[in-house]
């Protein structure tokens, strides 16, 4: 089955609508360089109405490691997502008290170096390379996943809207998990569209159910 995450929830998104459509993760971004930092208004987020059975991922860039082991403290979250240049060491660190999902960003090549990060993090995310960290809202070239043969499940972000059509490529692929939703899905940054990602996730799982 494919999983969805849900990425750069804010305190502006209905929380309660959200859980009715029962992605697999959320994701909420602690990083000042983007629109759907919650730093500064975490406590004002809504995690009493997630069910259990979603996953919260916190999302970090190159933060101090006491810093995440805090967050993961506080607010309960079970992924830290990594979208700097966290080394080995640190994803092993991290493990000790959270899960790790490793982004890569990416265009053209994979990284050379993603099977050194194998025994440490449980899942790699491949994101489209742009001017920002996460969230750029562009695309890329899916083809080039057909070379990855590590062991270890991987999503893919970037880019992906309500037109995205390849779903039955990247279900080809062996160690392909799930979808990375963000910046495509909102009215705004930091306001998710609950009727298009509705639509969406209804159209993944027709697919789920034919396969």
């Amino acid at each position: 089955m494919v999983k969805i995450k849900i990425c750069g929830i804010t305190p502006n998104d209905d929380m309660a609508q959200l859980a009715e459509l029962k992605p697999d993760f959320l994701g909420f971004i602690f990083h000042n360089g983007s629109p759907r930092d919650i730093s500064d208004c975490v406590h004002k987020i809504r995690f009493d109405l997630l069910p259990k059975g979603i996953s919260r991922v916190a999302v970090t860039v190159n933060q101090p490691i006491e810093a995440v082991k805090e967050l993961v403290a506080e607010f309960g979250f079970e992924y830290v997502q990594l979208h700097g240049d966290e080394t080995v060491e640190y994803c092993a660190e991290l493990s000790s008290f959270a899960k790790p999902i490793k982004a890569f960003r990416v265009s053209d090549v994979l990284p050379a170096n993603i099977a050194e990060y194998r025994q440490v993090c449980e899942y790699i995310l491949f994101d489209a390379k742009g001017r920002k960290a996460g969230g750029n809202g562009c695309r890329f070239n899916q083809s080039i996943l057909s070379e990855y043969h590590c062991n270890m499940p991987f999503l893919v972000g970037g880019g992906i809207g309500p037109d995205f059509a390849g779903l039955s490529y990247l279900d080809q692929i062996p160690m392909f998990l799930g979808l990375d939703l963000n910046s495509r899905f909102e009215v705004r940054p930091g306001l998710k569209n609950i009727d298009s990602l509705r639509s969406f996730i209804d159209k993944i799982r027709s697919y789920d159910k034919i396969s």
